[in-house]
């Protein structure tokens, strides 16, 4: 496995474990009950957009050229 191939697979798991953790969040999971739960939907959202936009620009990157073999 080349280097370009093990960044790009560590890039889809982070931005898998990242939209996981906004769900997580949304539903109450890993924030504690006494936050209100506005900021929790809040901060879940947030979290979901930014692994969904991780898993996007990944999908569309240029490979580059000094990568490859």
């Amino acid at each position: 496995m080349t280097v370009a191939k093990f960044l790009r697979y560590f890039g889809y798991a982070a931005s898998t474990t990242i939209s996981l953790a906004g769900v997580l969040i949304i539903v109450g999971l890993l924030i504690p009950s006494y936050i209100p739960s506005n900021y929790r939907v809040l901060l879940g959202v947030v979290f979901v957009l930014y692994g969904i936009y991780r898993f996007v620009s990944l999908r569309f990157k240029k490979p580059d050229e000094e990568l490859l073999p």
